[in-house]
């Protein structure tokens, strides 16, 4: 078992925020159409409405529930009041412009997946399940969404874009966005990223994701900035490394690229800024 940050749950929750103008007149159809057609490969969804009683004052008046092989895994609501939880926004990394414009929104959408796993869905379909609802959201109206667990926020073009995308295999064989991933792991940037902060009087760099891809998130203290690109690429390997053949990593093992590689526990002193549901510390021999 890895070390996960104070008050984690037993299994990580898979989200994303979307915002919109104005509340929304969402086509469910098209929705449901656009859900269901755009990833062919992955089977057994079935998305339906949830009535909702318009309760004075309420302000979540829609809300959508899905299911995969008869289990209830996902769902999204959408809410006429700006998201409470300002946080995410306020630390994304976007132009002052972008920033401006996301904190205008006036109303937004929550979609979760609560993290379903089986011998044809990776832990990592939860992420791209968020990301179709939030594309079909974009698709009806949507300013745009933000992932909270990378800290990616995205505007409706640069997030539709990706569907248009030019992906390809290795035997440069066309694929689509959702195959590329499973296939290449690119883009990798929905999926995770690497984060720069201070803990213990130390710089560390730590990976954002790679729990919710199903291995843990790693941190390596930084000796200098020179080891920063070092590591970046480490991290990047090890990523598409785990995403190829799994994470069989835990405290104690070592691993060869350029450099040995070993995992450790991550001291307790050392707090991420982040929530992390499973994390370890690598270091380099050299």
């Amino acid at each position: 078992m890895y070390r996960r940050s104070e008050g984690f749950s037993s299994f990580p929750l898979y989200k994303m925020e979307i915002y919109f103008d104005s509340y929304p007149e969402i086509d469910v159809d098209e929705f449901i159409s656009f859900i269901n057609s755009t990833d062919p490969e992955l089977s057994g969804f079935q998305f339906s409405k949830v009535r909702l009683n318009s309760a004075p004052n309420a302000h979540c008046h829609e809300m959508f529930t899905g299911t995969m092989n008869g289990k209830t895994c996902f769902f999204f609501s959408v809410h006429d009041m700006p998201s409470p939880d300002g946080e995410p926004l306020a630390h994304a990394r976007l132009s002052r412009e972008q920033k401006n414009r996301f904190a205008e929104h006036r109303a937004f959408g929550m979609a979760c997946c609560v993290g379903l796993e089986d011998d044809s869905f990776r832990p990592f379909e939860n992420i791209l399940m968020v990301y179709k609802i939030a594309m079909g959201l974009c698709r009806c109206g949507a300013i745009g969404a933000g992932n909270p667990i990378t800290n990616h926020f995205y505007d409706r073009d640069r997030l539709l874009g990706f569907l248009e995308d030019r992906y390809e295999s290795i035997e440069g064989e066309p694929l689509t966005l959702w195959q590329s991933i499973r296939r290449n792991h690119e883009p990798a940037e929905l999926l995770m990223y690497f984060t720069h902060f201070e803990a213990g009087g130390a710089d560390w760099l730590g990976t954002r994701g790679f729990s919710y891809c199903g291995f843990p998130d790693l941190f390596y203290r930084l000796a200098d900035e020179r080891d920063k690109s070092r590591v970046c690429e480490i991290f990047f390997m090890l990523f598409h490394h785990f995403m190829a053949h799994g994470p069989a990593v835990k405290p104690g093992d070592s691993m060869h690229y350029k450099w040995p590689i070993r995992f450790h526990e991550l001291p307790i002193e050392i707090d991420p800024p982040y929530q992390v549901p499973d994390m370890l510390m690598i270091t380099l021999d050299r």
